[in-house]
């Protein structure tokens, strides 16, 4: 797969993480995230760190692959 479309992928399975606990983007700022940082994350834009993801699994209450299968 490529790198571009895994990464897309990845950022819509944290939009949905999201959506499923009723967060908004902007309700990300609580838990330390710049908004428009995160954005780019669920845009699929960016690389993120193993640390991110560990991070959004503990805020989204999922196991880490969840996020990036």
């Amino acid at each position: 797969m490529d790198l571009a479309v895994y990464k897309k992928k990845v950022g819509n399975n944290i939009r949905s993480a999201r959506k499923d606990r009723k967060l908004t983007q902007e309700d990300m700022q609580r838990y330390g995230f710049n908004w428009r940082h995160y954005q780019e994350i669920e845009a699929g834009r960016i690389n993120i760190t193993i640390e991110t993801l560990l991070r959004l699994s503990r805020i989204f209450k999922v196991e880490v692959t969840e996020l990036v299968k």
